[in-house]
């Protein structure tokens, strides 16, 4: 669907309602002819030129103003032609060129892709002017654009929603994965714990082996040396040969027999003579 462009020049003429027109005015006019002329010759650029030049010399020339954003919008330039008719909304001097810069708004907002604002603006046009088809026939094409446009956002905006619940659970799996990973690292953490605990009663209980063997080798130690030294205080059983042996056992025999003859002799001695009775 086209939208129905309506876009006019306003013409002054070199006089007003019977007034005369001041050198500057004449200037104004005739920058404002030229720029017309331009315009209808498609040379925008040029237009332009001549336009800016009338509010140059008179900023608030309607004519100059009007005939400027028509031009801006020709030459494409959406967002300042907008800016330029919202300004000349308040300063039309009749219902008709108000509905006309209404109906020109509109359009401009269209290109920008404003359409709840455009179809505001072709509302106020045709408020002004019911019976203007083409401000109809674009009004229902700019609700048709923002009902399209509404459905994509929506549609857009749910898009987005299932996205985020997306992310969501991509956040939750990986904070869950995070989690068992954790407990995993933990519960291997744990293991290992009790491996270096059991080690170290490995190890305890080595070391008290160790200590046990060193004590009881000590303990046998010292007993061997009590015993040693037992063996060195008691006699030691002298080992004698068998000659030996009877040459100790005549001697035993020879000793007891001089033993035996010397207590005789002594017995002799000692015994009392018998004396003889005298009766």
């Amino acid at each position: 669907m086209n939208t129905i462009i309506k876009i006019g020049l306003l013409f002054m003429l070199s006089s007003f309602l019977g007034m005369t027109l001041n050198a500057q005015e004449n200037k104004v006019l005739k920058h404002t002819r030229e720029g017309n002329e331009n315009y209808n010759k498609a040379d925008y650029k040029e237009a332009e030129v001549n336009y800016r030049k009338a509010l140059e010399l008179d900023q608030n020339h309607f004519t100059a103003q009007y005939n400027l954003a028509n031009n801006l919008y020709k030459q494409g330039q959406y967002k300042e032609a907008t800016e330029q008719y919202s300004q000349l909304a308040e300063l039309a001097p009749n219902d008709d060129i108000k509905a006309n810069i209404f109906h020109n708004l509109g359009n401009s907002l269209l290109q920008e892709k404003q359409y709840d604002k455009s179809v505001e603006a072709y509302k106020n046009a045709l408020k002004l002017r019911p019976n203007d088809d083409e401000s109809r026939y674009n009004y229902s094409y700019a609700k048709a654009m923002l009902k399209k446009q509404q459905e994509q956002e929506k549609k857009d905006k749910d898009k987005d929603k299932n996205k985020d619940k997306d992310k969501d659970k991509d956040k939750e799996k990986k904070d869950e994965d995070k989690d068992n990973k954790d407990k995993d690292n933990k519960d291997n953490k744990d293991k290992d714990k009790d491996k270096d605990e059991d080690k170290g009663k490995d190890e305890d209980n080595k070391d008290g082996d160790k200590d046990k063997d060193q004590k009881q080798d000590s303990s046998d130690k010292q007993e061997k040396d009590e015993k040693d030294k037992k063996e060195q205080q008691q006699p030691q059983e002298q080992k004698i040969s068998k000659k030996e042996a009877d040459r100790m056992l005549k001697a035993m025999q020879q000793k007891e027999k001089d033993t035996k003859q010397k207590l005789d002799r002594k017995k002799v001695k000692g015994t009392p003579a018998k004396t003889e009775n005298d009766w």
